[in-house]
């Protein structure tokens, strides 16, 4: 079995990439690749956001064949919910961004029917993980994200898109990722830690530790179970 995970930061799977369990091959700039139960696991470290994320995914898609890919890292909730701290599975994403401005309303590329939004790898206007394969992780809470170049701070903005998309979590780079692995097909699940609340920036209630060791202590788990298939 042959396995890539895809993180933006380091400091997001720095605790995975330090266990003992995992023995180190080869090291190459933003790529590593280590040995758990003798299976390969790649770990790239892409760099924030969704371009950076799809351009690295799609890139080692299409120079290495891998069984199955990963990406791990934080986000925020606009669940309360769901606790600071817990790991889940977001199985859906899309690009909340991606549509036109008519004054001061915002129109989805769905709603003025862009090409593209509601064709493959679309489904609905998601992109769809397959974390069916991943029974591994089974247990984790199910969540919709979506995925923004500009993280919410904003009282008004927060509220319009909770009035428009129905939505758990916000990252980053879950669309990249998901979008790159349905291009090139490969069994995909974007694994993410929630580290705040989406609402006005206050970093005094975040709990970004928590959520970088609950996040490398369940993925360890689901890959030492996954690399014994």
């Amino acid at each position: 079995m042959k396995i890539l995970i895809i993180s933006a930061t380091e400091a997001e799977i720095a605790p995975l990439l330090g266990r003992e369990e995992l023995r180190t091959i080869s090291t190459d700039g933003n790529h590593r690749v280590f040995i758990l139960n003798n299976q390969e696991i790649h770990f790239v470290t892409t760099g924030i956001g969704m371009t950076a994320t799809a351009a690295f995914t799609s890139a080692f898609l299409a120079k290495h064949s891998f069984d199955c890919a990963i990406n791990a890292g934080i986000c925020g909730s606009f669940n309360s919910e769901i606790p600071l701290g817990e790991v889940v599975i977001v199985e859906r994403e899309c690009i909340s961004e991606l549509g036109v401005e008519d004054g001061e309303q915002f129109i989805s590329a769905d709603k003025i029917g862009l090409h593209g939004i509601s064709q493959w790898p679309y489904t609905d206007g998601w992109i769809l993980d397959s974390n069916s394969y991943f029974r591994e992780f089974q247990s984790l809470r199910k969540c919709s994200g979506i995925t923004v170049n500009t993280v919410h701070g904003n009282d008004d903005s927060i509220a319009d898109i909770k009035s428009r998309i129905t939505v758990d979590v916000e990252s980053m780079e879950g669309a990249g990722f998901l979008y790159s692995c349905r291009l090139i097909p490969t069994p995909a699940i974007q694994l993410r830690a929630v580290s705040n609340y989406v609402e006005r920036r206050d970093k005094s209630k975040w709990n970004i530790p928590k959520a970088i060791d609950n996040l490398n202590e369940i993925l360890f788990i689901g890959l030492d179970k996954l690399t014994k298939r």
